[in-house]
């Protein structure tokens, strides 16, 4: 009976390293890469680049470079269908994994950007 409880409970924790989330990476340059994010049910690699703002050079904003349908299973990020803000669960810069909120900012011709609001250590 004891062998049975320690296999489901190693299986267990088998099973929940498996569902956590992929992590993005942040580079020096704080260009950002997503490799799943989640939206409307469907998941997306998406990276972005920095992008000064010439309005605000205090904040960190970010631009969408690129966008193409993600193969992975668990999501990196979630966009909310309504406001479009992200919710970065887990993006490695320098070693250290992070969370990150970004908050949409404007679309602007054929460019869409976020702003950093938040985040803290995953």
């Amino acid at each position: 009976m004891l062998v049975k409880k320690i296999i489901i409970v190693l299986a267990l924790i088998f099973l929940a390293s498996q569902v956590q989330a992929e992590c993005g990476t942040v580079n020096n340059s704080l260009a950002m890469d997503l490799p799943t994010v989640s939206y409307a049910g469907n998941l997306y690699h998406i990276i972005f680049g920095r992008w000064q703002n010439p309005q605000d050079s205090a904040g960190i904003f970010f631009k969408l470079d690129k966008i193409e349908a993600a193969t992975a299973r668990n999501s990196c990020a979630l966009v909310d269908e309504h406001t479009f803000a992200i919710t970065v669960q887990c993006a490695e810069f320098a070693g250290v994994k992070y969370t990150l909120q970004l908050e949409f900012y404007k679309i602007e011709g054929n460019n869409i950007y976020w702003r950093l609001v938040g985040g803290g250590y995953a």
